[in-house]
């Protein structure tokens, strides 16, 4: 076995002939791979939220698509409907009569476009139940009505009725068709 006097060769061998600043090459592509790395993560950043963003208006433009669409069958819906009359008198009346008569998909005719649906299914309800003719002796109770300021809003209204509150029943002007539709009982 040999003595170990002296260091092995490649310890004892000087392995770079300059000191490592003097490398310059490698320092500038350190410098570089970093600067590129911190401007990749830069746009990885930002095209992540940007992803959000572009999302997000992707929803908003087809939320308002679908309203615009809704805004514009309610308004054609207002434009073709003529139930109702020229005065809240004449549509109230129009009304009471439907009611009168049993007939529950006239009478809910008379309300506001938005409403007329949900109308017709509670007084389908309200006559199978046999409430109309409770409905119809409140509706008789109406002690004075008022017009709005507007000339578009008007309400008739009762006194109290069996120790409780009145009643205010609203209608508005359709401006389409100047009909006077039921928009509140």
């Amino acid at each position: 076995m040999k003595k170990l006097t002296q260091l092995p060769k490649i310890l004892t061998k000087q392995r770079f002939k300059k000191p490592i600043y003097a490398y310059w090459q490698f320092w500038l592509l350190v410098f570089v791979l970093s600067l590129g790395a911190w401007q990749a993560s830069i746009y990885i950043e930002q095209w992540g939220d940007g992803a959000r963003e572009r999302a997000m208006d992707a929803w908003m433009d087809n939320w308002i698509a679908q309203r615009e669409a809704k805004d514009l069958a309610i308004k054609a819906a207002y434009e073709a409907d003529t139930y109702g009359g020229k005065t809240p008198q004449e549509t109230w009346d129009m009304f009471i009569q439907a009611l009168e008569a049993g007939d529950t998909d006239l009478a809910a005719k008379y309300f506001i476009v938005e409403k007329q649906e949900e109308e017709r299914e509670s007084w389908k309800k309200a006559k199978e139940r046999g409430f109309i003719q409770l409905f119809l002796n409140d509706f008789r109770l109406i002690k004075g009505y008022r017009m709005y300021d507007n000339g578009m809003m008007f309400e008739f209204y009762t006194d109290d009725i069996d120790g409780g509150p009145g009643f205010v029943y609203t209608l508005v002007l359709n401006k389409q068709t100047n009909i006077w539709k039921i928009y509140d009982l």
